[in-house]
């Protein structure tokens, strides 16, 4: 028995398990990228094997605690978060059997407790003798698992027998002739929805677009259709107009009287019109598998049999659809059976008082939504009003609503429920054990990190091999942008005239008064992801795009990066004109337009990439509308107005008479002028009409302008834009002394002291710049710089700036890391920076824990792309190892692969809690913290690789520096899957893939042949070298 326990607690064990968890995760990305999320979830995510293996990770994991006495004093920091990954899987485990999710509907001026499950159930309700009885089983019918089902339910002193006879998933209706059958219609309907499919059979009634069809009843007030002994007949009390698909020809039927149904004839009541496809004097409907339509619902059809008599019954429903009761008799008793979400009710309503939808100006797009509702708890006599939006969540009574979706006439809000209070509490503090153990860890004296710091003598030449990939990273990032060559910079828009318009102030849709030139800069980031465009500046360019702006609709500038997209836009570079998203063919209309209904009437949980850069795209497609259409330029303040308020050139109306006429009349008036001056080069009337609006701005507005000094600071910092400056000069600056310190490592001695020095007082004067920098952006918000995702990225580059500078005395290769550090941080920030929110656009990724996530698991991916650059270094310096210089060449070896330790241990510990902070994210934004989308599947299985190699020194056989080194580099590859392979080549919410697979490019091939002939080779290098007698 001790030798089972022994096995079972055993890190040999363990690792296994750990990679067996990780190939299963990763085999389900791919059976979800073949066959869909369900067949992920369902093989393997929410499959009883599954969850008995990370049963038995958590029980394995609990005894190796144990086993190895992690909780000795001196293991404190790893006892804590080897707990914490206990804590999680219990967290998980609580979720998965007492939390759940649900949504719920809610019109406007409507109360309801009462949300649909996210889970599908069937429910039976028996009625016999007047008592009712009442069967629930949680299950979901899919193709992927046997569909067998037989139960045996007691009710009072009898039974039935319920047992599946078939399944018929996504199912359309379908019409078989059949002699037995009843007469059937089959009937096409248009509206303004489209061409849609109705089938009416003898005795039923439709409703088709709100009017009511009946087939062989009387029902009132419905067109109703009969057999009679001509033939088909209907009688209509709506006027008709009939038209001859034939001739064209039309007519007006008489109400109340009974007319030939004809097939291929138009019938047309209003904008409502049908068609008589086919009549079958004898068939029936049959239900079978739609090939061509997804989201249609299923079809369960079971064999009730109860006192000896079996009957059949359809039950249609399905995940996300209401599940509607069909009943039958038998022997007295009444079956009603239904398949589908059930109802769950809450124990306090919520009213929704106004749904508010706002759109862009000129547009259909949506630019925000949200709900204001009413919270009533009768028990708790509570009655308040509450918002809910994008991020911002209602919590109450263990319950969490987050706006997800729409009703399509605007009038409804679709709210997500998440009820999994505990799982929730028990799971986040896993995570905080997790974080506070591991950066503990880096602290404590007796810590594996600590001790390999301790034992490394020749850190400093090792850190210096180390820095390279943080230098390679930081140059690589800085490849951006080519400029599109459209319009003639030398014979535009002067930069004196276009400077001084940008010292127009205007009030931005947050309400914020700054200089023009900053609200330019800011769009011109969001629609062209640059700084300039062809040559000129942010000034120049949003001043043409209003004085010219039918020549800017047709010029290339709005950033398009999904291949689908340009696809739909039929472009070929990475821009679109504007005129691009037009159609203007015979449909005409907006290219876009049934993309975007598409992408915001789902969930944003499932919501894949494609829809979000839908979103994206459109949200640059309507700033440049609102630009043209002058929808920003709030540049008017409304004289003795109590709100301070400035308005649009449209709201003239607003002024009084004087004023509205300067109003309406001196934005053309500037425009035209700055246009002709474009012509003749004369800028003498266009400067004396903007100097008007500037007069007038002061006039009327001088109570709330900022003052002189803030408005030239804002200008200069948004002319020196130091932060962007600063990203490559520090990256520069610490590879510059990287070389110089290795090429002095190299030589054996000191070397380059004056040029190293050099570098440190440029280190110093560029921090000098930054913390200006930072202290004018205080100035300039009038609050400390870390409000928001780029400023506190900005702010931790210039803490770690700060942090480095007290090592300088010390260390030199401190400056160096910390400079390559700094430039790594700034270039997150710069991502952010280059995306500004410049709309009251509030999507899902608006977050501050996603700014975190993101810069945590940024930084660990360097340093785990170093650990792979120091293995790949290692098994070069094995395969030119032999007996001459073995006593050179092996310290060093030893001492980069300890460095190559650390460097893992820090990455891993980065990686594994930037992918939790991750969750916090997706939990905070939509109420679910895990949800296996193949990102975070595979960021969890990058975290599990890195783990069983940073214990592979536990494990017989797979000890030693070849198999360390070869180990580190080819689990590179994992994070490679994760940062492009999930993005390129399978599906899910963070994939850019749509169609057909890009091809792998051609040095990926030529990558894996290198390392393949080196790792060979040094591994029979390295065995020839061990089985060399040693010398004492």
């Amino acid at each position: 028995m001790k030798k089972i326990i022994d096995f079972l607690f055993s890190m040999q064990f363990n690792g296994t398990l750990m990679l067996v968890f990780a190939a299963a995760i990763g085999a389900a990305t791919f059976v979800e990228n073949d066959l869909g999320t369900l067949a992920a979830r369902l093989i393997v995510y929410e499959a009883t094997w599954f969850e008995a293996l990370m049963v038995i990770m958590a029980f394995c994991m609990t005894g190796s605690i144990f086993k190895y006495k992690l909780y000795e004093r001196k293991k404190h920091t790893v006892l804590l978060f080897h707990v914490s990954f206990v804590v999680i899987l219990l967290g998980s485990g609580i979720t998965r059997y007492f939390g759940y999710e649900g949504t719920m509907r809610i019109r406007e001026g409507q109360t309801t407790n009462q949300i649909i499950s996210e889970h599908t159930y069937i429910q039976l309700n028996i009625e016999d003798q007047g008592k009712q009885y009442f069967f629930e089983e949680k299950r979901l019918f899919n193709p992927y698992q046997s569909t067998k089902y037989d139960e045996n339910i007691d009710f009072g002193d009898k039974e039935l027998d319920l047992t599946l006879f078939e399944y018929i998933p996504n199912a359309t209706q379908t019409i078989a002739e059949d002699p037995n059958g009843k007469p059937i219609l089959s009937m096409v309907f248009i509206n303004d929805q489209g061409r849609q499919s109705a089938i009416l059979a003898q005795n039923d009634e439709v409703n088709l677009n709100g009017y009511n069809f009946s087939f062989g009843t009387n029902t009132p007030n419905s067109v109703q259709v009969k057999l009679t002994p001509e033939g088909l007949k209907f009688n209509s009390p709506y006027p008709i107009e009939l038209t001859n698909m034939g001739d064209g020809n039309s007519s007006v039927l008489e109400v109340g009287q009974d007319h030939i149904f004809n097939p291929m004839q138009l019938y047309s009541i209003g904008e409502f019109r049908f068609v008589l496809r086919t009549y079958y004097p004898a068939a029936k409907i049959k239900y079978v598998t739609a090939t061509d339509t997804e989201g249609l619902r299923d079809v369960i059809v079971f064999n009730i049999n109860h006192a000896g008599q079996a009957r059949q019954i359809a039950a249609i429903g399905g995940k996300g659809y209401y599940a509607t009761p069909i009943n039958t008799v038998i022997d007295g008793v009444l079956f009603e059976i239904s398949y589908g979400p059930k109802i769950i009710e809450l124990p306090f309503s919520l009213k929704l008082r106004d749904f508010q939808l706002e759109r862009y100006p000129g547009s259909m797009s949506p630019s925000s939504f949200a709900s204001e509702v009413d919270l009533i708890d009768e028990r708790k006599g509570i009655n308040e009003p509450r918002r809910i939006f994008m991020n911002n969540i209602l919590n109450y009574g263990g319950y969490r609503f987050f706006q997800s979706s729409y009703d399509k006439d605007e009038l409804g809000t679709v709210l997500s429920v998440n009820h999994d209070y505990w799982g929730t509490l028990v799971t986040y503090f896993g995570y905080f054990l997790m974080a506070v153990g591991m950066i503990l860890n880096f602290f404590h004296k007796e810590s594996r990190f600590r001790k390999l710091m301790r034992e490394t003598s020749k850190i400093r030449a090792s850190s210096i091999v180390l820095l390279i990939g943080f230098a390679t990273l930081s140059v690589n990032a800085q490849a951006q942008h080519q400029g599109y060559t459209t319009i003639n910079p030398d014979r535009y828009i002067t930069k004196d005239h276009a400077e001084s318009f940008g010292d127009l102030l205007v009030i931005d849709q947050k309400g914020r008064i700054k200089p023009i030139n900053t609200l330019a800069s800011e769009i011109l980031r969001k629609v062209t992801r640059k700084t300039e465009f062809n040559g000129l500046d942010a000034n120049q360019v949003f001043l043409g795009m209003q004085a010219d702006a039918a020549t800017w609709q047709n010029v290339p500038m709005i950033k398009i990066k999904d291949t689908q997209l340009k696809r739909i836009l039929n472009i070929r570079g990475d821009l679109a004109s504007f005129n691009d998203f037009i159609d203007y063919g015979q449909n005409g209309g907006y290219k876009l337009g049934e993309y975007i209904n598409t992408a915001y009437n789902k969930k944003p949980v499932n919501r894949t990439s494609f829809d979000k850069d839908v979103i994206t795209v459109d949200e640059r497609v309507n700033i440049c509308y609102m630009v043209y259409t002058g929808g920003f330029m709030q540049i008017f303040p409304l004289k003795d107005d109590p709100n301070n308020s400035w308005l649009l050139q449209e709201e003239f109306a607003k002024f009084d008479s004087l004023d509205a006429t300067f109003v309406k009349s001196i934005l053309p008036m500037y425009y035209g002028s700055v246009k002709e001056a474009m012509s003749n080069g004369k800028w003498m009337e266009a400067s004396t009409n903007l100097s008007y609006i500037k007069t007038f701005q002061q006039k009327f507005g001088s109570n709330i302008i900022p003052s002189e000094r803030k408005q030239s600071y804002e200008k200069l910092y948004n002319k020196v834009n130091i932060f962007e400056r600063l990203f490559p000069f520090y990256g520069t600056l610490g590879f510059v002394m990287l070389i110089l310190l290795f090429v002095g490592l190299i030589r054996g001695k000191e070397s380059f002291n004056m040029l190293i020095k050099i570098c440190i007082g440029l280190f110093l004067i560029a921090f000098v710049f930054m913390t200006l920098g930072l202290a004018v952006r205080w100035y300039i918000s009038g609050h400390a710089p870390w409000s928001n995702g780029f400023e506190s990225m900005i702010y931790i580059a210039w803490a770690t700036i700060l942090a480095g500078a007290f090592f300088i005395k010390k260390s030199k290769i401190t400056v160096a890391v910390t400079a390559i550090l700094c430039s790594l941080t700034l270039m997150v920030a710069h991502l952010s920076w280059m995306d500004p929110e410049i709309t009251n656009l509030v999507p899902v990724l608006k977050s501050y824990w996603l700014v975190i996530h993101v810069a945590v698991i940024t930084a660990s991916y360097s340093f785990l792309a170093i650990g792979a650059l120091l293995g790949f270094l290692n098994l070069i310096l094995i395969i030119f190892r032999n007996v001459k210089n073995m006593k050179r060449i092996n310290p060093t070896i030893e001492e980069l692969t300890k460095i190559n330790e650390m460097n893992l241990i820090v990455g891993g510990f980065l990686l594994t809690i930037g992918t939790f902070l991750g969750a916090v994210w997706a939990n905070e934004s939509w109420g679910r913290y895990w949800g296996w989308d193949p990102k975070e599947t595979w960021a969890l299985i990058t975290v599990v690789v890195y783990a069983f190699v940073v214990h592979m020194r536990f494990t017989p056989g797979l000890r030693g520096t070849y198999a360390f080194n070869f180990v580190s580099l080819i689990s590179f590859s994992s994070v490679l899957m994760t940062y492009f392979g999930v993005n390129y080549y399978l599906s899910g919410m963070h994939s850019y893939a749509s169609g057909d697979p890009l091809p792998i490019p051609t040095f990926v091939y030529y990558s894996i042949v290198i390392i393949a002939v080196v790792s060979i080779y040094a591994y029979i290098k390295d065995n020839k070298m061990n089985q060399l007698p040693q010398k004492k």
